[in-house]
């Protein structure tokens, strides 16, 4: 390439860098060429990484209201929520049940789902290939995936997007393995997890619909619409997802009532994220191509422009697993008008990276593991200088969600409700939307939240358990004199009232202070 004379030095010191890095990697990462070996280190790497990355980061999870709301729905095991299906939600609950409700172990459980992910991504790779030799190229995919916004910053923050992540690469390989050797086992689990995934988001609809439209297009496909597997499948599906929908049909369809919030107001709203939509996820997946490149010789890159080359059947149904989410989902979007948000392809792009190094004309020996090594070495230890900083500005920024101290009032509204009703367990919060999800989690009396007021959003209670309960009403200063006229007009006025002063205790420092206004209504004495 011919460079302008002014950018000459330039160019040739960046490629004097890149060979000095090169040089390096291949030296100091060579025992990547033992692909087990790195596999195992880099997911074992990923959960690490990415729970202290998160955990130094985010001074609590004030800019997370999904992860703290997943918490208020999860340990109350229902079969669906007003929001969304129970999933997820039951992930959180199970998890918590076994470990403390800390931030830490929040990030923990959202990388290790974006792990499950990527070892989806893992296993997909054996079955959607006859090749037995693909080790490198299976890591490739792997790694390439893991440098995504999708499956690190974006994943931190689990909710029904990001479990997502986990769940559509195992039903993909589950649907391959079926594809290839259509028994009735491969098509219960099949069935099985597509009901995971339904019960998940309903988004994954686009992935059923890729499924399904991947058969029809398949020569074979009136063997495999009668086989064993597709039976299976459908049986095995609608048996586990039945149970949602008795929960559906008696709350009147309240999800998709809720659903109908992602509808563009107008059609200027719908054209701008309809236009953003594809370019977000591209953005989302070029770390892929790029850890592809560097672990390509310069002189395989071009092989590259056969990735379209889908002759043979394994990669034609890989390519409609990359292409049929994608184009799916966007047409569910225009049917519905609906803002396509750029979190909704989290999950779809997971069988791209092996569209990508399986295409035809790529050799496996040539990968250069080492390189691709360094890469993920370098990205992480990059980042990591990051985290500590991120959260110091922060901080000196006065941004809220660094500094609201929401373990501390979680811990205050306990200790004052027990002291008012002589070490009573506090049992039910509501008020202001965050805050009482927030006191749900942190406060180390577990209580239910009665969500804006609203039993049909809170079925797990009543009016009669909470009269019997008591409850505890938090407002936000800011929210002030409204929030406790609220309260007051539908508990009565003698409610006991405190107003606080928390700050959050940072490291060494106490921030700077927060106001809130707490409202207690005392359990009613037993008749």
């Amino acid at each position: 390439m011919m460079w302008p004379p002014a950018l000459v030095p330039v160019a040739d010191r960046i490629a004097d860098l890149a060979d000095r890095w090169a040089a390096i990697a291949d030296r100091r990462f060579a025992w990547a060429d033992d692909t087990r070996r790195a596999a195992l280190l880099l997911f074992l790497g990923h959960v690490v990484f990415w729970t202290l990355y998160a955990t130094l980061s985010h001074g609590n999870l004030a800019d997370s209201p999904d992860m703290v709301e997943n918490w208020t729905w999860g340990k109350e095991w229902q079969w669906g929520y007003y929001k969304h299906p129970p999933f997820f939600a039951w992930v959180v609950g199970a998890w918590f049940a076994i470990l403390p409700r800390a931030d830490w172990a929040y990030y923990l459980l959202a990388a290790l789902n974006s792990a499950v992910g990527l070892a989806g991504v893992f296993a997909l790779a054996r079955v959607a290939t006859s090749d037995a030799d693909i080790a490198r190229r299976r890591l490739v995919s792997v790694a390439g995936l893991a440098l995504t916004p999708a499956y690190g910053f974006l994943a931190m923050k689990f909710n029904a997007n990001a479990v997502l992540v986990a769940v559509w690469p195992w039903a993909a390989w589950a649907f391959l393995a079926a594809l290839r050797s259509p028994t009735i086992a491969r098509g219960a689990v099949l069935g099985l997890l597509l009901a995971v995934a339904m019960l998940s988001k309903y988004a994954s609809v686009a992935l059923v619909a890729a499924m399904v439209l991947t058969v029809l297009l398949d020569p074979e496909r009136r063997r495999l619409l009668v086989s064993p597997a597709m039976i299976a499948t459908v049986v095995v599906a609608g048996l586990a997802f039945a149970p949602h929908v008795v929960h559906l049909v008696r709350t009147d369809f309240s999800t998709f009532a809720y659903a109908e919030h992602t509808r563009a107001a107008s059609t200027g709203q719908f054209l701008n994220y309809f236009a953003r939509f594809p370019l977000s996820q591209a953005l989302f997946m070029l770390p892929v191509l790029g850890a592809l490149l560097v672990a390509l010789p310069i002189a395989d890159w071009r092989a590259l422009g056969h990735v379209l080359d889908v002759a043979t059947t394994d990669r034609r149904r890989v390519a409609l697993l990359t292409l049929l989410p994608f184009l799916s989902l966007t047409a569910i979007g225009v049917v519905e008008w609906a803002r396509l948000s750029s979190q909704w392809g989290f999950a779809m792009w997971f069988a791209l990276p092996w569209l990508l190094v399986s295409t035809p004309g790529l050799s496996e020996p040539r990968l250069r593991m080492p390189r691709l090594a360094a890469l993920v070495a370098t990205v992480w230890g990059l980042l990591l200088l990051t985290a500590i900083p991120t959260d110091v500005i922060g901080v000196a920024t006065g941004a809220r969600v660094h500094l609201e101290p929401n373990a501390e009032l979680g811990r205050e509204v306990t200790r004052i409700w027990r002291e008012a009703t002589g070490g009573k367990r506090l049992a039910v919060v509501t008020g202001t939307f965050q805050l009482a999800h927030e006191i749900g989690f942190y406060s180390p009396d577990d209580p239910s939240v009665l969500i804006e007021w609203d039993y049909t959003k809170s079925p797990w209670l009543t009016p009669e358990s909470v009269a019997a309960s008591g409850l505890a009403v938090i407002c936000d200063g800011t929210e002030e004199p409204a929030c406790s006229d609220d309260a007051k007009k539908r508990l009565g006025e003698d409610l006991v009232i405190h107003d606080l002063m928390l700050a959050k205790h940072w490291y060494w420092m106490t921030l700077k202070p927060h106001a809130y206004r707490l409202l207690l209504r005392l359990p009613r004495p037993p008749a």
